[in-house]
């Protein structure tokens, strides 16, 4: 059912560890806005994990996060499709084509969690959030323009919802709707989604517990493991005995440090007249496919893998930005449709080595 992450000024940036909890259990797209000069910036739409880093890591570049306030919402989908369009967060709009909008600049944005029964969406490709915003919240805005801070309209939104929601102001400022975990350090989150977590994979399905809620049922797996009622259930259904399973190890590329010999990456980043240095490739969807290592036939999460038209695998080293064609490592895929695997139209250009280059 979602989860906003929201960080206020003077706090430390999550860690790619939650990040990555938070995605895992939120798979349908995620979106990010941050106060950056008298202004909210949005860019949301990043529906693989790997861009979503991809656009943090930008924002690390550039800009002191300590001393940014953002707010970041995963999605799990209830109404209006799994589309970039229907991820948050949005601004406080009344068209339905600007909630869509990618990307943009205003004076305020939201997230929120949960579903909203009160109103009923005027298309299907419209959410229950983006009906809200634009038939109830955008009348409330142009009543009390800053609402947020008036504890009545708060609480009138509160009880119209019956969940809860984020908003963020160009100073900084962040207000909140319904109760929300406080860590410590004082950032926020809607639920408790951001722990960390215990993954399975089927041999014969390769289906995730972090994925069990939003694909195959009402169940939501937030806890550490599936309990044995939980397993029997999964089981009559997918003809999969516990005991086939594996645990996945934790696999987060950004933990992997000089990866590469500092001469490798030297003559990469230097010899650009070597076209075939670099190639198209694409982020592997965890959601279509998952590696499967053909030394050990170990199975592993699909995220921070990259393929190439002919579906060969690559790692892909953060620090250094080269992607490592690892050939004893194939892809394993849920359906028999591979062509979805690599688009042409999605595809990046990479600097990029083979693994014997790799110490």
């Amino acid at each position: 059912m979602c989860v906003i992450y929201c960080k206020p000024k003077g706090v430390e940036f999550a860690s790619d560890e939650v990040i990555k909890n938070m995605f895992d259990g939120n798979p349908d797209g995620s979106g990010i806005c941050w106060a950056e000069n008298g202004k909210i910036h949005l860019c949301k739409g990043m529906m693989t994990l790997p861009n979503l880093m991809k656009k943090i890591n930008q924002l690390k570049s550039r800009l002191c996060l300590r001393d940014t306030a953002l707010i970041i919402h995963f999605r799990i989908t209830t109404h209006g499709g799994t589309n970039q369009q229907m991820t948050h967060p949005f601004p406080i709009s009344a068209s339905i084509p600007q909630l869509k909008q990618l990307k943009m600049k205003t004076d305020l944005c939201c997230a929120h969690n949960g579903i909203i029964s009160s109103v009923t969406p005027r298309a299907k490709d419209v959410s229950d959030t983006a009906e809200f915003i634009a038939s109830r919240l955008s009348l409330i805005r142009k009543i009390v323009p800053d609402f947020y801070k008036n504890k009545n309209c708060m609480k009138l939104i509160e009880e119209e919802i019956k969940s809860k929601m984020a908003f963020l102001t160009p100073s900084g400022n962040i207000y909140t709707v319904g109760k929300f975990v406080k860590e410590e350090d004082g950032s926020l989150f809607s639920n408790d989604s951001y722990k960390a977590r215990t993954y399975y994979y089927s041999s014969d399905y390769g289906y995730r517990s972090g994925y069990y809620g939003k694909r195959y049922g009402n169940y939501s797996a937030y806890g550490s493991t599936w309990d044995d009622d939980e397993w029997e259930e999964y089981a009559a259904k997918y003809n999969t005995k516990k005991e086939d399973t594996k645990e996945i190890p934790w696999y987060l590329k950004s933990d992997k440090k000089n990866l590469l010999p500092a001469s490798v990456e030297d003559k990469i980043k230097d010899d650009d007249e070597n076209d075939y240095l670099q190639r198209s490739l694409c982020w592997l969807d965890p959601s279509l496919a998952c590696i499967k290592s053909r030394v050990t036939g170990e199975y592993y999460d699909g995220n921070f893998f990259l393929v190439d038209e002919g579906y060969n695998v690559y790692q892909y080293d953060w620090d250094s930005e080269i992607a490592i064609r690892d050939l004893t490592l194939s892809v394993a895929t849920y359906s028999s449709n591979s062509n979805e695997l690599f688009e042409e139209d999605d595809a990046e250009l990479f600097y990029w080595v083979d693994s014997e280059d790799v110490i």
